[in-house]
Parts: C-alpha cells; structure tokens; sequence
C-alpha cells in the first residue's frame, strides 16, 4: 500500500536518533553524544554488540555528563524486536568513517540503511565520495560531516520536513531498495 504523507506523524518535540550495529569507534558516536549533551530537543539510543572497554567508556561519559535521560546504550537485542525499536525513532545512524575495509562495504552492504528506509526513517551518513556516490539521489539520506554546525542543520531541517522526508523512504524502500525489487528475475 501506498503511504501518504499526511499518514506519518509530524517529528515531535525531541528528535529521537538511533545507532543500532557494533558498538565501536570509527561510527562518530562520541560526536553525537556530544552534539545531544548540548541539545534539549533531540535524544539518542545506541543499540548493539561492541568492544566491552569501547561501550565502558561511552556509558562513563553518558553518566558522568548527567545525560542518561537523553542517551541509551543498550547491548545487542534479538533482530526481530529491532524493527518495534527502530519505529519508536526518527533519525537512522549509518556513521562509517573510512577507517578500515569494513567501510568500503557499508554504503553498498549496511542492511541498517535499508532498514532504516523501511522503518520511514531518514539516515545520516558518513560525508565521503562512497557514500554520496550511493546515496546522494535519495532524498532521505544526508550526508554528514559530524560537526555540530552540520548536525544542528539536518536535525533542524529533518524535524521541519519530517512528514515529507519519511513518506519518500518508505517510498523509495518499496520501489527499489527491497529484495523483491533488487533480486526479482
């Protein structure tokens, strides 16, 4: 079926992020939790697998910056709960910097892009020539460079066409982006 824009919600007060995926650096996490520590209107909840020492850290730093309210860190959760909790979100996190051959896979290969697309939601990514060569045409996914001055703008503009934004993904998720679409003989 085809979803209207007036169909989804308007983003609410508080912009829900979500990271969901290994829980490591290279993935911009500590400048979105920087970004959020400064922001009363947008959360954020990481969700996965990770290095034990890595996720120690991040939840230090959540603790100590009195930001457990705005931030969650939860370890890895079975995959068929992941669509109820990435449909409470608004914003998918698709960070991979170009730190190792993982990433060179992530714009072509990251099942959580489309996932995310499939849930309604925009994605931000990574602002490299590999992501934007795959990604760019897609109205829903934004290219980020992690400063603060780039986040505040797409979080701003995400919440502003939120309804608009959401329906193309969903749109784009059911006409191109899904397996029967892709593989389909």
């Amino acid at each position: 079926y085809d979803i209207a824009v007036t169909d989804i919600p308007p983003a609410p007060a508080v912009l829900k992020l979500l990271f969901q995926g290994f829980i490591g650096s290279g993935h911009g996490l500590e400048e979105f939790i920087e970004f959020v520590s400064d922001k009363d209107d947008v959360s954020l909840t990481i969700i996965g697998p990770g290095d034990r020492d890595y996720v120690n850290q991040l939840k230090e730093q959540v603790r100590s910056r009195r930001l457990s309210g705005k931030i969650i860190i939860r370890d890895a959760v079975p995959y068929q709960l992941l669509i109820d909790i990435t449909q409470l979100h608004h914003v998918g996190l698709a960070i991979h910097k170009p730190v190792n051959i993982a990433f060179r896979t992530a714009a072509l290969a990251s099942n959580k892009i489309y996932e995310y697309a499939a849930c309604r939601l925009p994605v931000m990514y990574f602002d490299d020539e590999h992501y934007r060569n795959y990604l760019s045409r897609f109205r829903w996914a934004f290219a980020n460079d992690l400063s603060y001055q780039r986040l505040d703008e797409q979080c701003d503009f995400i919440r502003e066409h939120y309804a608009e934004i959401s329906a193309a993904a969903s749109k784009d998720f059911r006409e191109s982006l899904n397996f029967e679409r892709v593989f389909n003989p």
